[in-house]
């Protein structure tokens, strides 16, 4: 931004470029989903003679926060991809400004999406900023007219979190913050200003985690060969 700004861009200048820096960077990261599938086919044939199933058709794709716009614009996108977990995804602003996703991915409807399931995170910043184009989502993913093929399973009091963001996962109200609590020991209450305890309604992060496994595992029971058990 400054040196943006240092280049006489005004702020609109600025936020325009930021939009499109986000969206071109979305597009190399779906670039390279399908590289590395492509990779996986070749090596795989190469080495057992025989393809890769899943590769070319019928892709199952689980992304969270900037993986959840990458993966929900890759599957609009190309009919290789026919099942979706989005967890707690990253869509910003409205109209011609949305952004990581193009808004061109909004603006059409997909029939090749066999399921296709969204996770609400009610603590997490992004569902604030997303919960117009979350529900937007829905009549671009259809099964046909009349039906969507996308689900939402809300999590009100789950933050946005992932494996990389270790202050969420491990010290707030993220998925291993009993691990975090188990080695420093204390509460996790909060306390008012006058040191009273505060009783924070939240689901456990271990309930949680085993619920989002669990509903993940359903959706994907028949992207899986029938000889495989499908069980968390």
């Amino acid at each position: 931004k400054p040196e943006l700004e240092a280049a006489g861009l005004n702020a609109e200048q600025v936020a325009i470029a930021g939009r499109d820096w986000r969206r071109a960077q979305l597009d190399i990261r779906i670039a390279e989903i399908h590289a590395a599938l492509d990779a996986v086919n070749s090596i795989l044939t190469s080495t057992l003679n025989t393809p890769f199933a899943h590769t070319h058709s019928n892709v199952a794709l689980l992304g969270q926060s900037f993986g959840g716009a990458t993966i929900t614009s890759a599957a609009i996108r190309s009919k290789r991809f026919s099942h979706l977990c989005i967890y707690d995804p990253w869509f910003e602003n409205d109209g011609d400004s949305l952004y990581p996703v193009r808004p061109s991915d909004f603006q059409t409807k997909v029939y090749h999406i066999k399921k296709a399931a969204l996770w609400r995170n009610g603590k997490s910043s992004l569902w604030k900023i997303a919960k117009k184009n979350t529900e937007r989502l829905a009549h671009v993913i259809c099964l046909n007219d009349q039906s969507s093929a996308l689900i939402f399973h809300d999590a009100p009091f789950c933050d946005h979190y992932a494996q990389t963001d270790a202050n969420f996962v491990f010290e707030k109200v993220g998925a291993l913050a009993f691990i975090y609590r188990a080695i420093k020991g204390g509460s996790s209450s909060s306390r008012n200003k006058d040191g009273e305890n505060i009783k924070e309604e939240k689901v456990d992060p271990e309930v949680a985690l085993v619920d989002a496994m669990d509903k993940t595992l359903a959706l994907l029971k028949d992207w899986f060969p029938s000889d495989v058990v499908v069980s968390s």
